[in-house]
């Protein structure tokens, strides 16, 4: 007989299968809100099953229902959103989850999280004021606005003081977060006091421990913290390490984060306090192992393989290419540069074969993601061979040693087949090192092809990652694998510039710029169809095609059309592609009031970019005054300029390198919307002049930068190198 737990589940099981086949919004109130709510129930349990769309269309029925339902309703269309990966369409729906009444505070917890994620401040904030208004019916709900209020202040902190008085709930966890609040603003305003305070808490505060680590936290004091931690640690014992308050899900949680923001001794302080109270935390040893790594290499550098000598007879012409990622599963700029060079190099008759870093692309998936992708994928005549273990979804790496030996392992069975006179392998550290060790061991020459740098990403992004750890480790790691190339490829005189400072030889260096074939993005006139489609016909457009990430300046370009949008009407402006960074642009493109102009397009195949690019007008490239922008330059201005587009870039580095103000584009002051709006009225005022700049524009990109003439450079270098004994310029 079946348990009286388990006759309730199948009885809950088969509610839920009947909640879903009975019409909604039928009968009385009563019954739709137990219909209603068991339609939810099977909905939550769609989602636990990972079946997303099968738990929208679950709650569709009561979106517009008018028994009180709405808000849980479009709560789980956003969740389901979110999981698909639709962040613009789960922020959408957790709005409308809290525009209705009566909402739930579960609604607004939501809402509040996908704002944080959008960069929404001012929406955060009225949404954390409302959560204080409703009374928590669990445990979870109290812990999660308490949590909100830490990104509040005193004052909302007291009001929900008196809120949880009246509404009989023991505000001792409130007592908590306003120590947090104190302990916040001493850290950041007065150290000595902050010290004092530190001291008093953990005397007089029962869980005095978690109250500082949750404040340390806050503050990102990830060396703090770890100070905090291990010391409170080591003054306790071992198997009490929680009883005096250390919160040990929340050191897991700052051992991650510290080791993200390149404070790698702190993380491995946290994570080994982790691992101390259990043995078994996989999560925390992982942290400490890579933390640890990563500090011996910087502390004692990198050990490059043996040399060896070629086992078979190389093939005149055949080059193996070790690649990050590749198409068609990427299309963005590193995917098109490889492929432009690629192809021009097979035209030309050279044997091309190109290997991805070992792992991709299941490593940067999630372990839901249970898609399969081929070992091979042949594009325009391109073999893009992946590099994956029969069954194997998850590639560590680290110890990096262990991961780079695996990975050229691979490389060399490449090689050999393909029987290659030369090894090219393109950033990031990984796939150079790993293509420098099976070039040493085949006895092959070695070329490496710096595209970025990991380092100058982060510390664009947060510039606290400078110095750090971290930091030391990613600018040691593509120093080393420089030294071992016998050529390396730079992609602009800018980033020639910061390798020489950093130790690379000048002698080795090349600049290979970004190319494009002037063949495939060539002028052509508007897509009627597309024009139609999108409502352009009789408007001047300003168009941007490429990543939304923070650094491309995007948000300069929407304020200066706000700035545009006061003064006339006759253009629009269409944004082509995505990104991390979308979310927070639609978010400030609607804050602006620019729903009417601004033409999100999301991504597209990048075969379809150049019908996209035949409706712009102007084509501007606002990137920030940033490091990553100053050294290293993106692929899109080219395209658009063989288009013979009129291009406005900013005066960063890398962009000046390509577009000459006045001649083959205009630049303006980076960082200023206001100059970028001027510069984009002069363009909308003269038709003229965007046709002579454009014109202009694609006669220097095809005199300069078709991939036949980059490719030249290329070539040269493979011959260069071919005869010459395979280390006799590199690190031995």
């Amino acid at each position: 007989m079946l348990a009286k737990s388990q006759v309730k589940a199948v009885l809950r099981s088969l509610l839920g299968h009947l909640a879903l086949s009975v019409p909604a919004g039928r009968g009385p109130v009563s019954w739709r809100r137990r219909a209603g709510s068991a339609r939810l129930v099977a909905a939550a349990r769609l989602l636990a099953a990972k079946k997303y769309e099968r738990a929208e269309r679950a709650v569709r029925p009561l979106l517009e229902d008018s028994a009180g339902l709405s808000s849980p309703a479009w709560r789980t269309v956003a969740l389901a959103r979110e999981k698909r990966g639709d962040r613009r369409g789960a922020l959408e729906a957790a709005r409308r989850s809290t525009a209705v009444e009566p909402v739930e505070l579960e609604s607004l917890i939501t809402h509040r999280r996908l704002a944080i994620s959008a960069g929404g401040d001012q929406e955060v904030r009225a949404l954390i004021e409302r959560m204080t208004t409703i009374k928590p019916n669990t445990e979870k709900q109290i812990r999660a606005t308490l949590e909100a209020l830490v990104d509040g202040d005193m004052e909302l902190a007291q009001r929900y003081r008196s809120s949880l008085v009246a509404w009989g709930i023991d505000p001792v966890r409130l007592e908590e977060i306003e120590t947090e609040l104190l302990l916040i603003d001493l850290y950041r305003t007065n150290r000595e006091a902050f010290a004092h305070a530190l001291q008093r808490v953990q005397e007089e505060r029962p869980h005095g421990g978690q109250v500082i680590v949750h404040a340390l936290m806050q503050c990102r004091a990830w060396d703090d913290l770890a100070a905090f931690v291990t010391g409170h640690s080591a003054s306790a014992r071992m198997a009490d390490v929680e009883r005096p308050g250390l919160p040990i899900k929340d050191v897991r949680r700052a051992a991650s984060k510290a080791q993200a923001a390149g404070h790698l001794s702190a993380a491995a302080g946290l994570a080994g306090v982790a691992l101390a109270v259990d043995r078994n935390d996989s999560f925390s040893q992982k942290i400490l192992d890579n933390s640890t790594d990563q500090l011996a290499i910087v502390a004692a550098g990198w050990t490059p393989g043996m040399i060896g000598s070629r086992p078979y007879q190389s093939k005149p012409g055949a080059v193996l290419s070790v690649l990050q990622q590749s198409m068609p599963i990427r299309s963005g700029g590193y995917a098109t540069r490889t492929h432009g060079q690629l192809t021009t190099l097979q035209a030309r008759g050279w044997d091309i074969r190109a290997v991805t870093r070992l792992g991709f692309p299941y490593d940067r998936w999630s372990q839901s993601d249970t898609r399969v992708v081929p070992e091979l994928d042949i594009v325009d005549g391109i073999p893009y061979h992946r590099l994956l273990d029969p069954g194997v979804r998850q590639y560590p790496q680290f110890p990096l040693a262990s991961y780079i030996d695996r990975f050229a392992d691979r490389v060399v069975e490449h090689a050999a087949r393909h029987r290659a006179s030369v090894i090219h392998a393109s950033s990031f550290y990984l796939n150079g090192l790993a293509g420098a060790a099976a070039a040493r061991r085949l006895g092959l020459p070695f070329i490496y092809e710096v595209r970025g740098l990991l380092d100058l990403i982060m510390s664009s992004e947060n510039p606290a990652f400078a110095g750090t750890e971290r930091h030391r480790f990613l600018t040691r790691m593509e120093l080393e694998t420089c030294l071992l190339a016998k050529r390396i490829f730079v992609i602009t005189d800018a980033l020639r510039r910061e390798m020489a400072l950093r130790g690379v030889p000048s002698d080795r260096m090349i600049v290979l710029p970004n190319g494009v074939h002037t063949d495939h993005f060539a002028p052509r006139p508007r897509d009627p169809r597309l024009e139609q489609e999108l409502d352009l016909v009789g408007k001047t457009v300003i168009g941007y095609t490429g990543g939304l990430t923070f650094y491309e300046g995007l948000d300069v370009l929407l304020h200066a059309v706000a700035t545009l949008k006061g003064r006339r009407e006759e253009f629009r402006v269409l944004l082509v592609g995505d990104g991390p960074y979308e979310e927070t642009l639609f978010n400030l493109s609607s804050r602006l009031g620019l729903g009417d102009v601004v033409i999100f397009t999301g991504r597209l195949p990048h075969t379809t970019v150049p019908r996209y690019l035949s409706l712009i007008d102007i084509a501007p490239f606002p990137r920030l005054p940033l490091p990553i922008c100053e050294l290293i330059s993106p692929m899109k201005p080219l395209e658009s300029m063989a288009m013979g587009k009129a291009v406005v870039v900013s005066s960063v580095a890398a962009l000046t390198e390509i577009v000459h103000d006045g001649r083959s584009g205009l630049v303006f002051r980076k960082g200023s919307s206001e100059h970028l709006a001027n510069a984009l009225e002069r363009l909308l005022d003269s038709p003229d002049l965007r046709v002579s700049l454009g014109e202009q524009a694609r006669d220097w990109v095809t005199a300069e930068r078709d991939w036949s003439k980059i490719v030249g450079i290329i070539e040269e270098t493979y011959h260069a190198v071919s005869d010459q004994e395979p280390a006799a310029t590199a690190r031995g």
